[in-house]
């Protein structure tokens, strides 16, 4: 499986005469046709060969509590200035 993206954000392209698009400028290929069809499309770009060991890795990563950023600290509210 590869991740393709695209400018555009609903590219269509056809494999053995069945329709696919991507979605918000992104696909993921599911067969080594697709791959193949990919390859040659001007306006899609690989990004990432095997994107899903690339997506365990990104859950893994977020599952971890320990390596979680802590959250920003909140900003009071600037007070209004006394009318005079």
């Amino acid at each position: 499986m590869a991740k393709y993206t695209s400018r555009y954000k609903e590219l269509s392209f056809y494999v053995e005469g069945r329709e696919y698009k991507f979605m918000d400028g992104v696909f993921v290929t599911s067969t080594l046709e697709q791959d193949e069809v990919l390859g040659r499309v001007a306006d899609a770009t690989l990004v990432e060969e095997d994107a899903e060991e690339a997506e365990e890795e990104t859950e893994e990563i977020a599952a971890d509590p320990e390596e979680a950023e802590a959250p920003a600290p909140k900003r009071g509210r600037r007070k209004a200035a006394a009318a005079e």
